[in-house]
């Protein structure tokens, strides 16, 4: 039964690891450099979600984010180590950040125990949409599409 376990964590890992680099090539194709240039907004990064619901997408993500940018030519080497580990550091936040019984308002309290988490949800998606409208302003100032 153990060696069950073991195969369902690693295919659960490989799986999310394929959805990383695929989505994040996509990104790239349809809005091209947005996911691997200085300044990057990469959308696939909404999978570091999935380590709430099994641990195996810490190693999935990362490998992902690994192989994404093994396979794309402009990628630098610091990329490799250091987008990997942002990528298992915001997994890991996520998760601990869930899980922490410590709460500006306690989860406890129906209809208003989730507002700390919505708020937090609120403040990455407002700073993801201000990386995007600096994105959009680098680009138009360096003559891409």
């Amino acid at each position: 039964m153990r060696r069950r376990s073991h195969i369902r964590y690693w295919t659960h890992a490989a799986i999310i690891a394929a959805l990383y680099t695929v989505l994040t090539h996509l990104q790239n194709i349809i809005l091209p450099n947005s996911a691997s240039m200085a300044i990057q907004c990469r959308l696939s990064e909404a999978l570091c979600v999935l380590a709430l619901f099994t641990p195996a997408a810490i190693p999935g993500l990362a490998v992902g984010c690994l192989v994404f940018n093994l396979t794309f030519a402009a990628a630098l080497p610091l990329d490799f180590l250091a987008g990997t580990a942002a990528t298992i550091l915001a997994a890991i936040a996520g998760l601990i950040y869930v899980v922490n019984p410590m709460d500006i308002v306690p989860e406890y309290i129906i209809g208003f125990g989730v507002l700390d988490d919505a708020a937090v949800v609120g403040i990455i998606l407002q700073a993801m949409h201000m990386d995007l409208n600096k994105y959009k302003k680098w680009q138009k100032a360096n003559g891409k599409r």
